[in-house]
């Protein structure tokens, strides 16, 4: 069996078992596009899928704004409060371990693995949520610094 199939499949495999359906969807999605010979949309996808990714959570983010769920007056009002203030630095440094993992993720994308395992056995054993590979890769990447493993 092609290395890449074999791969893609295991993916899916831990993506069933973490009960991650993004996983589970993005391996099949590949899958089918591999199967049915549109292989030549990957590095279009490899080269700007990340940005596609963010631009859709952004719009997602943006939704009840544009939809007038959450008020002008009522967004403004929470950010001169403690939980505004606990809310733009937990969003700063989020932003800025996001982009750290960016930049781990086109550095060494072998990495990937070992995000999708842990955040596996982190649904399980910590009850977590399958919260995303790019803020996985950012905690990873302070790790990298920390560790001094990366620049």
């Amino acid at each position: 069996m092609n290395q890449e199939y074999l791969f893609l499949l295991i993916i899916l495999g831990l993506g069933i078992l973490g009960h991650n359906h993004l996983i589970i969807e993005a391996s099949i999605i590949l899958l089918v596009l591999k199967v049915v010979g549109l292989g030549d949309v990957f590095p279009f996808l490899d080269e700007h899928g990340l940005d596609l990714g963010l631009l859709f959570l952004v719009i997602a983010i943006f939704v009840p704004f544009a939809y007038g769920r959450v008020k002008l007056v009522e967004a403004l009002r929470l950010m001169v409060s403690w939980s505004g203030f606990l809310a733009l630095a937990g969003g700063a440094i989020a932003a800025y371990l996001g982009a750290q993992g960016i930049g781990l993720l086109k550095d060494k994308p072998d990495v990937n693995v070992g995000l999708m395992v842990g955040t596996i056995i982190g649904c399980y054993l910590l009850r977590g949520v399958p919260m995303g590979p790019l803020a996985a890769a950012g905690v990873t990447a302070l790790f990298f610094r920390i560790f001094g493993l990366w620049k």
